[in-house]
């Protein structure tokens, strides 16, 4: 498969005070069409620090990032894969709570008839007209993932998608994830819940910055 992105010794510093706290050691990825990804690991062990940097959020100290072998190394790169090639769906959801279903999926593309395609796709067309804020927390899942879909990405992140959501829902945000990923969609998803990671073939386990390629499991299918 064609490589998609790729990390090469990323290593991200900031000033803590009047010291420097290295996030990300020397990370190395490489991610193809097609693949499902995730990456495990504890509060603070720099999972999300690396997402944001494959989403074109942050920006690196040291190594090299690659997205469809362009090197990233500018704001303006980082703009252009944030805007036209990478979404990401975040914990909390990152909804308007006082704007409606259908104007929240429509800040990611002015795409009417695609938005109430998307929404009804994921058993919330019913809603469009709700606010955000009288939604469940598994109806704020459903409309987050319509949205992050508008602009056809090639790249999904998923930053502890199930940190907000009860077991029943959890579980049915990854059957969705997988549905997306059977269509063709490349997923990097990130969390801490093992039980939810244990069906991806793709593993990968983050410790204080590291990335720890002795929990890749190749085995296990989707």
């Amino acid at each position: 498969m064609e490589l998609l992105a790729q990390c090469v010794a990323v290593s991200k510093d900031v000033r803590v005070g009047k010291r420097t706290k290295r996030i990300l050691n020397q990370v190395s990825l490489d991610i193809h069409e097609g693949d499902f990804i995730c990456i495990t690991g504890a509060s603070g062990s720099g999972k999300s620090t690396l997402l944001n940097i494959l989403g074109g959020l942050d920006s690196y100290s040291d190594g090299e990032y690659f997205y469809d072998r362009e090197l990233i190394d500018s704001e303006a790169k980082r703009n252009k894969i944030r805007k036209d090639q990478v979404s990401m769906i975040v914990q909390n959801f990152a909804l308007i709570q006082d704007m409606t279903v259908l104007n929240n999926v429509l800040l990611a593309k002015k795409d009417r008839k695609k938005a109430l395609r998307l929404l009804k796709r994921f058993g919330v067309l019913d809603l469009k007209n709700e606010q955000v804020k009288n939604l469940s927390g598994g109806e704020k899942q459903r409309v987050a993932i319509a949205r992050a879909l508008m602009k056809n990405p090639r790249l999904l992140l998923a930053d502890e998608p199930t940190g907000a959501l009860d077991s029943k829902n959890s579980m049915n945000l990854m059957e969705v994830l997988k549905e997306l990923h059977a269509s063709g969609v490349t997923i990097v998803l990130v969390t801490h819940n093992e039980e939810l990671a244990r069906d991806i073939e793709m593993r990968y386990h983050m410790v204080d910055g590291h990335l720890d390629k002795s929990h890749v499991s190749l085995n296990t299918k989707l």
